[in-house]
């Protein structure tokens, strides 16, 4: 389609007309304009005042907070030390009970124990007793030899001289890993 311009205005009316068009959009642009600075400025102050007032709460605390901050080291400090004698006690803890299970579990019936000994520091158990024979205690000092962490089991000789009731006493030596 073509566009008709009929136009009833002088030209000195027509460009009037476009100027006063042309001021009227630039009005409407502005105002927009304007509006969009209003809306911004009010969102920025209202911010504002939210920033302000946890600044404050923030300041407030920061006066509680060095107490709090001592406390809480201190908890740590102490948990820490707890830690750290958990541990040195852990590496020091040996589970005994599989160890003196399997040592009195190997007892022959003949072998009566009246002393028994264990010294973690030097890894040595020692017991004394009677046996009924002579060949009860050697096949106690063997079951203790087959242990897997004995390392060496003394008996004296001049101890197995007698063959029937035969005080004795016994010396297990037991390896380093344990």
């Amino acid at each position: 389609m073509f566009h008709i311009d009929l136009s009833f205005l002088s030209p000195e009316k027509q460009k009037h007309m476009h100027k006063m068009v042309y001021a009227q959009f630039f009005q409407y642009v502005l105002k927009i304009i304007l509006l969009f600075a209003l809306i911004s400025s009010i969102i920025l102050l209202t911010t504002e005042q939210k920033l302000l007032l946890y600044k404050y709460s923030a300041e407030s605390n920061l006066h509680i907070a060095p107490n709090q901050i001592t406390k809480m080291n201190n908890n740590i400090a102490e948990i820490n030390n707890t830690l750290f004698t958990t541990q040195v006690v852990q590496k020091a803890f040996t589970p005994w009970t599989t160890y003196l299970t399997d040592l009195f579990g190997n007892i022959p019936e003949g072998i009566y124990l009246s002393f028994a000994e264990l010294s973690i520091k030097d890894k040595k158990c020692i017991f004394a007793g009677e046996g009924k024979t002579r060949e009860d205690i050697l096949a106690f000092q063997r079951k203790m030899e087959q242990l897997p962490w004995v390392l060496h089991v003394a008996v004296p000789i001049t101890q197995l001289t007698k063959k029937v009731d035969v005080p004795f006493s016994m010396e297990i030596t037991l390896r380093e890993d344990i």
